[in-house]
C-alpha cells in the first residue's frame, strides 16, 4: 500500500474511533450505560487497528488485534503497557456488557470507561503521523 493509502487508512479507522466517541456520549446521556460500555471498546479497537496498520499489520479477529498490540507494544514502555491494559479491560467489558446477564452498569462506570477510551484514542493518536 502506498504511504497515501497508509495515510487514508489511519484517518478512516481514527475518524471511526471519534465516531464511537460520540456515539457512546449520546448513548450515556440517553441512559443506555451498558450498552455504552460495549461500545467503549470500538473507541479503542479502531485507534489499535490504525496504530498497528501504521505498522504494516492488520487482522481480521478482534483477539489478534488485543493479542498482537500486546506482543508488540506494552512491552515497550509503562504508558505503552497501560495502554494495553485498557485494550484488554475493555475487550472483556464489551464480552461481558454484551453476552451476561447482570445488573445494569451506572452513568459513573460508562463515563469512566469512555475517560479510560478517550485516553487510549489521544494516546495512539500522538503516536501516529496523521496529515490531511
Amino acid at each position: 500500500m502506498s504511504a497515501e493509502g497508509v495515510n487514508r487508512k489511519l484517518r478512516l479507522l481514527m475518524r471511526k474511533s471519534e465516531d464511537e466517541q460520540k456515539a457512546v456520549e449520546n448513548l450515556i446521556n440517553s441512559g443506555h450505560y451498558r450498552i455504552a460500555i460495549s461500545r467503549c471498546y470500538f473507541v479503542v479497537f479502531y485507534a489499535a487497528s490504525a496504530l498497528l496498520a501504521f505498522h504494516g499489520k492488520a487482522f481480521s479477529k478482534h483477539s489478534a488485534v488485543v493479542s498482537f498490540f500486546g506482543k508488540e507494544f506494552s512491552a515497550k514502555d509503562a504508558q505503552s503497557k497501560n495502554m494495553h491494559r485498557i485494550l484488554l479491560d475493555l475487550f472483556d467489558l464489551r464480552n461481558d456488557a454484551d453476552y451476561k446477564l447482570s445488573e445494569d452498569p451506572k452513568e459513573e462506570d460508562a463515563r469512566k470507561q469512555l475517560a479510560l477510551a478517550v485516553k487510549f484514542h489521544d494516546w495512539v493518536e500522538s503516536q501516529l503521523p496523521l496529515s490531511g
